[in-house]
């Protein structure tokens, strides 16, 4: 009996013993890209200048010039995104509203034009909020154009989005 007790412990060792000789382990590294912030910086407003009352206009985001604009200050909007180099934002944005502040107001439908370099505002390619591709530059420059449509109310005045009633147009853009 006490020969089967010490073999039965001694198959018992040596099985736990094997069993660790066949174990085995491996260190798995992990990495990651961490990306700079993304920095906006509006550069320029939306400016139609002076347009006549109940009058329709448009500003092209690859111009300066507003349609049926009888002077003042006219440009598109101008939104600098600086970020991590080579990478493809997803760029969405709104409608504005401008007001006068006495409770006169009316839309600014958006529209925008993007490319990497400064230069292009001319040739920029014109979407849609949330579509299509952009990618920033080797320093991580991206640049987006707002113009848009509006028509004016038929009571006059200063109407501008920082008004009381007004709303901005909102830019949003991230890593995608």
């Amino acid at each position: 009996m006490k020969k089967t007790l010490s073999l039965l412990v001694f198959t018992l060792i040596l099985g736990f013993a094997s069993t660790s000789l066949y174990a085995q382990s491996a260190n798995v590294a992990g990495t990651a890209n961490v990306l700079a912030d993304i920095a906006l910086t509006v550069q320029d407003s939306v400016q139609f200048g002076d347009i006549p009352t109940s009058t329709s206009s448009v500003i092209d985001p690859n111009g300066n010039t507003a349609t049926n604009a009888v002077g003042g200050t006219q440009a598109a909007g101008l939104v600098e995104v600086a970020g991590a180099p080579n990478q493809t934002l997803a760029i969405t944005f709104g409608n504005g509203t401008l007001s006068d502040g006495s409770g006169n107001s009316f839309t600014l439908t958006t529209t925008a034009a993007g490319d990497p370099n400064s230069a292009n505002q001319a040739s920029a390619a014109e979407f849609a909020s949330g579509a299509g591709s952009h990618t920033t530059d080797g320093s991580g420059n991206y640049y987006i154009w707002l113009g848009g449509s509006i028509t004016t109310p038929a009571t006059s005045g200063a109407y501008s989005t920082s008004n009381t009633g007004g709303t901005a147009i909102s830019v949003s853009v991230s890593y995608n």
